[in-house]
């Protein structure tokens, strides 16, 4: 997205945070384990985005009598490479339907100052001016011939990999995937993660816990070192007059704290033996029960043989 899009680095107001939303594509029925997420601008273009965002939250019936106004389910029907990816038509997967589910079947153009000037770029389809419904187009690379006519109010920050996949799927003559590899949105909706607007990868659940388990070795060394710290101040034993104190703290020698080492080892093995005995004696118990029920079971079946004889 180009700079004009949020307000200026050394401005006084800094630009709202921009949403955060995401697609789960899938390509030939096989699901990609990465997600396309997106930064809409929120500043220029809220209309625009708060019709994506509407697209993006709302769920799909199962059996609709007339089809619901969601990306979930939607195709990318045209796939032009070294231009663009565009879906959004939930109605007839074609490019000839969709409407938005907040303004209708059309409304009008916001911000057309937005450059075209790189691959990654959100903009919104229309068939002129001020015809924005529900369909969009991703680009591929910069579309300059684009700028002025079609309202540009994202970028996808992360899984252009996905994106680069879509592009190699086998098409027809009129640019449409087959129907063996289509294109579908198996899931959409808003990324949560509020303060992930600098560090992309720290919306990852894996660097997030790299980060907490960093944060505690941190905090471990630290009070390592404040410990270290406070023992070799007491170490010197010097007074306040200058003169080195002869109470002062002996440290254990080598040899004493491998005694204590092997005393612990010791404990342990020592819990541990204790806890296998006591598993022994249960098993035990419950042979001993398990005979006696036999017994009991077998002195039964004579009686009643005998009886009935």
């Amino acid at each position: 997205m180009s700079d004009k899009g949020y307000a200026a680095e050394g401005g006084a107001t800094k630009a709202p945070t921009p949403n955060r939303c995401f697609f789960q594509i899938s390509i030939g029925g096989e699901i990609q384990n990465e997600k396309i997420i997106m930064e809409l601008d929120t500043r220029n273009c809220p209309k625009t985005s708060q019709s994506f965002l509407a697209m993006c939250t709302s769920a799909r019936r199962t059996a609709p009598k007339s089809p619901q106004p969601t990306y979930r389910g939607c195709e990318f029907h045209r796939v032009v490479p070294r231009f663009v990816v565009q879906g959004g038509d939930f109605e007839r997967f074609d490019g000839t339907g969709g409407y938005s589910p907040l303004f209708g079947k059309h409304f009008a153009d916001e911000y057309l100052q937005g450059k075209h000037d790189k691959a990654g770029l959100l903009s919104m389809a229309n068939s002129g001016k001020n015809t924005n419904g529900s369909q969009f187009f991703i680009t591929l690379q910069s579309t300059p011939h684009l700028d002025g006519k079609h309202v540009m109010f994202g970028q996808v920050s992360r899984g252009m990999n996905v994106v680069h996949k879509m592009v190699d799927v086998e098409r027809d003559a009129r640019d449409r995937p087959i129907t063996l590899q289509k294109i579908t949105i198996e899931d959409c909706g808003v990324v949560k993660e509020s303060n992930c607007e600098d560090r992309r990868d720290a919306c990852r659940p894996e660097t997030a816990k790299k980060q907490k388990k960093h944060s505690r070795s941190t905090s471990k060394k630290r009070k390592r070192s404040q410990s270290d710290d406070e023992t070799s101040g007491s170490s010197t034993g010097e007074d306040s007059s200058g003169e080195m104190s002869r109470d002062r703290p002996r440290k254990k020698s080598h040899y004493q704290t491998r005694k204590n080492k092997r005393k612990r080892r010791s404990h342990s093995s020592d819990e541990s033996n204790s806890s296998v005995c006591s598993n022994t004696h249960a098993r035990d118990r419950k042979k001993k029960k398990d005979k006696k029920r036999r017994k009991t079971h077998k002195e039964k079946k004579r009686k009643r043989k005998r009886s009935s004889s």
